[in-house]
């Protein structure tokens, strides 16, 4: 008999974690049914989730709580409980890491750390099962919040194959054109990216930045004492501008980040490059290592460190077949391990037990 499993909380129905998992489920003959809200403020979610709970009269086998979910995992366990069904919790990043050690908002002694500290634990300890992106990642929640190795299920990023995939590029006279987009954080390591493009300035290389976020201000001031020529900033790109912006470039940028938190994760942008069968440049990590190849599906950088990644660029500019190689091996890579319904396979042999 087919499974239903309901995807519960506040989650964009377009945002590409929840879709990965959705689809990839629903691809492995799971029906999947929706309990989430719009509602601004936490407590209209609580209200609007309980009333929409309630009219789910069809049998649900597992309450499967999307990211962001960590708020709502008391009521998530308490509803689950009541009607005797596993609670699987996509918790994807700590919120107390994120905001207090990867991005510095808080300190660590603000109360409001303390809570996200508390948050991030109850979340793990009310969950029957917690997806998680990477081993390197699991095994940081094992050390800090003592989750039992056995509640992770390991359901790597993958990204939206319905928008990212090869496309045909406009071939130009133009400059070699270096692409990045994010949303500007301390992990993506953007003022390596910087002063990368300042050591190819004269090389014919440009490098084309989409997205704003927290350090975009800083990356502005330091393009303009820099004195970058070979930079543009391009502005917010919309998720379905993303392909476009991607497929029109030479070679695409992961992250260099240097925190703790780089070392452990593998961004979406990493995945939309190799879906889309472009060659990737991204920071060498335990985690980056055990997902890829150096030479073979990316072209690993020293993390933080602006001259290997000019050199590294320089060498695919210089190299068009070994860029050709890297592309097409990521893309192969790419189908045979990131699609939705390879991704969730964990979960579904979990599910189907």
């Amino acid at each position: 008999m087919k499974k239903t499993v309901c995807a519960f909380g506040f989650f964009d129905l377009e945002g590409q974690r929840s879709w990965v998992i959705r689809t990839g489920l629903e691809e492995s003959g799971f029906d999947l049914r929706l309990c989430r809200t719009d509602a601004r403020g936490f407590l209209p979610k609580i209200r609007e989730l309980r009333r929409q709970w309630k009219n789910h009269r069809q049998a649900i086998d597992v309450l499967y709580v999307a990211f962001p979910g960590h708020h709502l995992m008391p009521l998530a366990w308490w509803i689950a409980r009541k009607k005797g069904i596993p609670v699987v919790l996509d918790i994807f990043i700590s919120l107390y890491e994120t905001e207090v050690e990867d991005r510095a908002r808080l300190g660590a002694w603000h109360p409001k750390a303390w809570m996200l500290w508390l948050i991030d634990r109850m979340a793990c300890a009310l969950a029957d099962r917690i997806l998680i992106d990477t081993e390197e990642h699991r095994d940081f929640f094992v050390r800090r919040y003592r989750v039992p190795v056995e509640k992770f299920l390991i359901i790597p990023v993958g990204c939206r194959t319905d928008l990212f995939s090869p496309q045909k590029r406009q071939q130009g006279a133009g400059a070699f054109l270096v692409r990045f987009h994010g949303s500007f954080i301390p992990l993506h390591g953007i003022e390596t990216i910087l002063k990368a493009a300042r050591e190819c300035k004269d090389d014919g290389i440009v490098f084309e930045l989409a997205g704003k976020g927290q350090t975009f201000p800083a990356m502005q001031k330091l393009a303009e004492e820099l004195r970058l020529t070979n930079i543009r900033f391009v502005g917010q790109k919309r998720l379905d501008e993303i392909p476009d912006f991607i497929a029109g470039a030479d070679v695409c940028l992961g992250i260099f980040g240097t925190g703790a938190k780089a070392q452990r994760v593998i961004p979406t942008k990493a995945f939309e490059i190799l879906a889309m069968g472009k060659p990737l440049i991204t920071a060498r990590t335990p985690a980056t290592e055990s997902a890829f190849r150096d030479r073979g599906h990316v072209l690993f950088v020293t993390p933080g460190d602006p001259t290997d990644l000019a050199a590294k660029i320089r060498e695919l500019k210089s190299n068009p077949q070994l860029a050709a190689s890297i592309a097409q091996s990521g893309r192969s890579l790419f189908l045979e391990r990131f699609q939705p319904r390879t991704v969730v396979e964990p979960l579904v042999a979990w599910l189907n037990a």
